[in-house]
């Protein structure tokens, strides 16, 4: 294209010269330097102009400038200087060619920048293409980091370890902050334009919906983790509460008699030997449940304060079990609504071959 047009300029550009080398040739040939001897009349020569007069060389330097003969002394009145004007359609190309110079130059330098404007749109949208094509990745390292952690924490109901989960920090989809919508929108014209429209607002929600999806799945996951922390410090402040009441609290050894020396014995195996590594949820069976059943052979009066610290350390765990059911059903719904994403990009990429 560009070689065209200089093609084209060229071509102008030196039929200009043709032009003006032709005026100029005609009338510089045309100039004749005459001398009238002192006989002939001046007068006659004025009347009757397509006389012609004998010419003779000059010594006298000349310019030619707009149909005029200018030297560079004054001439005597006996000479004269005869100038045939150019011919009319010299004239209007002398006068048009540069107007028509103008617009072409313009019409031409506009198509550039249209050509120009358009392959930065491509550039765009196939950079928008691009960045949504990687989405896939990690929506699938990212559901399958989700589906693991609900299969091997939330799924087993004694599992006290909490599996991290990767955190792929594309899925925010902040680099379509930095890009055009409207390059968008004028790519997919250039694609599809019967569909521009509909693939744009499909596109538009696949971004909102994974990044929304991401920023609620990190919402939820440290909402877990700080009420899951909340409650195991006051499930090792309830334990602690139990030994020193157990331990120094000479009433209970009075009432509880040789259940004393088994409460203890269980507190002892079952919890501080294990420390600082103890299953919580394993507890509920091996201590909490045993305790309170020999606690319930004897009056609650006497036996209160060692049976409300137990209820407690039993209130805690089934809020961490809570919690692993409330982590559950959300990473649940954020592994459908990634999936969905994930379906829709396939079809983008398939249907309308992007």
């Amino acid at each position: 294209m560009k070689k065209a047009c200089s093609l084209i300029i060229l071509f102008l550009t030196g039929l200009n010269l043709y032009a003006n080398g032709t005026i100029q040739n005609d009338s510089v040939s045309k100039i004749e330097k005459k001398h009238l001897s002192d006989s002939l009349a001046l007068d006659s020569v004025l009347l009757d102009s397509s006389t012609l007069i004998p010419t003779v060389c000059l010594d006298y330097y000349y310019i030619y400038e707009n149909d005029s003969v200018i030297f560079d002394k004054p001439q005597n009145v006996g000479q004269l200087i005869y100038v045939e004007h150019t011919k009319d359609i010299d004239k209007v190309l002398e006068y048009l060619f540069p107007i028509i110079t103008l617009l072409l130059g313009v019409a031409i330098d506009r198509f550039l920048l249209r050509i120009n404007e358009q392959k930065r749109i491509e550039k765009s949208g196939e950079l928008w293409l691009v960045e949504i094509k990687a989405l896939k990745g990690s929506l699938e390292k990212q559901i399958n980091s989700l589906s693991y952690f609900i299969k091997s924490y939330c799924d087993v109901e004694n599992e006290f370890d909490i599996p991290s989960i990767p955190k792929y920090e594309t899925l925010k989809c902040e680099i379509f902050n930095s890009f055009s919508k409207k390059d968008l929108y004028d790519f997919l014209n250039i694609k599809n334009k019967n569909e521009s429209v509909q693939i744009f607002h499909k596109i538009s929600s696949i971004i909102s919906t994974t990044k929304d999806t991401y920023e609620q799945q990190l919402q939820y996951f440290k909402r877990s983790m700080e009420s899951m922390s909340m409650q195991i410090d006051s499930f090792d402040v309830n334990i602690q509460n139990y030994r020193n009441e157990l331990f120094l609290n000479e009433r209970h050894r009075t009432y509880l008699k040789d259940d004393y020396k088994t409460l203890l014995a269980l507190l002892k195996s079952e919890v501080l030997e294990k420390l600082p590594e103890i299953n919580i949820f394993e507890l509920q069976e091996s201590f909490i449940k045993k305790s309170l059943i020999i606690l319930s052979e004897y009056d609650k009066k006497l036996c209160s304060e060692l049976l409300i610290i137990l209820m407690e350390c039993q209130k805690n765990i089934q809020a961490l079990k809570n919690e692993k059911y409330y982590c559950k059903n959300n990473f649940n719904t954020a592994v459908r609504l990634y999936k969905d994403v994930y379906a829709h990009i396939e079809l983008l990429s398939i249907k309308y071959k992007l």
